[in-house]
């Protein structure tokens, strides 16, 4: 590599790990005081971290059905690590560790550099919003993306002298989808079945070649000692949530009620659509293409979690991708396809097309924080794409990473110094925030949990405040 390369990377990579510093301060300053935080995900993580034993805090009937039925590993994360801790904002630190393990992963499985993640995953408003909060959005969708880079190696390269080890690591991920949340789930499935359908239909046209008689056995034997007993625990691993739900519920996805093949699943609560009335009846895939593309939608203008005031609003629970910053990303998949090798351009057609329908038709898909991997993974190809050694573009692989990491800087730096608020920067405590997030789990928190001084002083000008409305009112 030239010296001007080396010096331009090096350049990047410092400030990569300039923008990690501030996220880091961001965790560290940062007091949980989102709508859903106070709502139930604290509630939650407080329970598994033995802050709150059940019957001391009763929520609504709606939070405590779902506190039955989802899957709660990230709470459960939260929980000890606010216990150990004795600080709520080291629930921030979650998805901080999750986006971390993003870089490290991709790094590890596909040679991405660390500096061009991290400005190409940031540009992206809806994933930099979520990178210190409580929310399980972004833990979900790291263990998705992760679930399809390894399985992306398998495909690849079913033969691959560490499969097992890589298979292990791609169980691991599906089962930390399932157990985080139930959005990426169909993703996580589709993953893992096609994986292991590879695997089975390469050894055994391995075996058919090879053996002339007794293919079986020669199967069983390269399977039996290693790969059917992996299948068996990572599928009881995946499924624990859902066979538990089932056999307590009845419905695997408690507490929503649907239907699906015929058959009718009860449930505490429907499984509502939550959309801008603009296109409420469209069709899902219709709805989340709109979402992607922002149609309607003005930039930077994006929020934690896309609320609007009015239903009304192209934006009420949509976008957050930047669809400019789509657009050329796509545009940049389809000119690296062109350059690359056959093989690795089938797989990469045949993944980016399942994953995408499989998200378009995923329910509330339109509210783009929820699957994010999507938009997590056409940026991860395209790094690893345009990394590749063998392409046909022209100058080294690092010259050509560093300068499309300058490109994503670029973008990064129009969302970050255009959109209000500065995604990357901490929420202050304010009096509105307090208000907002007025749930009684807060109020509970003020009194028992040892909260700031200056939050418990919020909170009681609210409560005055309240009483002085009240006392306005004439009978």
């Amino acid at each position: 590599m030239a010296l001007w390369a080396k010096l331009l990377t090096a350049s990047l990579t410092a400030l990569a790990l300039m923008v990690l510093g501030v996220l880091l301060g961001k965790a560290w300053v940062e007091f949980p005081g989102h709508y859903d935080d106070w709502w139930y995900q604290l509630l939650f993580a407080a329970r598994q971290g033995g802050l709150v034993e059940d019957g001391t805090f009763v929520a609504s009937p709606q939070v405590e059905y779902r506190y039955m039925g989802f899957p709660q590993l990230s709470e459960l994360i939260q929980g000890k690590l606010w216990a150990m801790t004795g600080n709520i904002k080291a629930v921030n630190f979650v998805s901080f560790a999750a986006f971390l393990g993003l870089l490290a992963g991709l790094w590890r499985l596909w040679r991405v550099p660390v500096f061009y993640s991290v400005f190409a995953m940031l540009a992206v408003p809806v994933l930099a919003a979520q990178v210190t909060l409580v929310k399980n959005d972004l833990i979900h969708n790291v263990f998705a993306v992760l679930a399809v880079v390894v399985a992306f190696r398998l495909l690849l390269a079913p033969d691959h002298p560490r499969r097992w080890w890589l298979f292990a690591f791609m169980a691991m991920m599906v089962a930390g989808v399932t157990h985080t949340k139930f959005s990426m789930v169909r993703v996580a499935m589709v993953t893992y079945g096609a994986t292991l359908l590879r695997l089975v239909w390469h050894d055994w046209q391995a075996c058919r070649q090879t053996a002339q008689t007794g293919w079986v056995g020669v199967m069983l034997r390269r399977w039996g000692l290693v790969g059917l007993p992996m299948v068996v625990v990572s599928m009881g691993l995946i499924a624990y949530p859902y066979l538990r739900n089932l056999i307590i519920f009845q419905n695997p996805f408690y507490p929503f009620a649907f239907s699906m093949l015929g058959l009718t699943f009860k449930g505490a609560e429907p499984l509502e659509l939550i959309s801008s009335t603009t296109v409420y009846f469209a069709p899902q895939p219709l709805r989340w293409l709109y979402s992607v593309i922002e149609f309607g939608i003005p930039p930077f203008e994006w929020t934690i979690d896309a609320w609007k005031r009015s239903t009304g609003d192209y934006g009420f629970r949509m976008g957050g991708f930047f669809a400019a910053y789509v657009f050329f990303h796509l545009g940049l998949l389809a000119l690296n396809l062109w350059h690359s090798r056959a093989d690795i351009r089938r797989w990469v057609l045949l993944t980016m097309g399942v994953v995408t329908v499989t998200v378009a038709f995923t329910h509330q898909s339109h509210e783009l924080r929820y699957v994010m991997g999507w938009m997590m993974l056409l940026v991860a190809f395209n790094g690893y794409l345009i990394a590749q050694g063998d392409s046909t573009w022209k100058g080294l692989p690092s010259w050509r990473i560093a300068m499309l990491t300058v490109y994503c800087l670029g973008w990064f730096l129009l969302v970050h110094l255009n959109n209000h608020p500065v995604l990357i920067e901490p929420y202050t405590i304010a009096a509105q925030q307090v208000r907002h997030s007025g749930h009684q789990f807060l109020h509970y928190y003020v009194r028992r949990l040892e909260p700031d001084p200056l939050l418990r002083e919020l909170t009681a000008k609210q409560k005055l405040a309240g009483r002085r409305r009240l006392g306005s009112v004439k009978p």
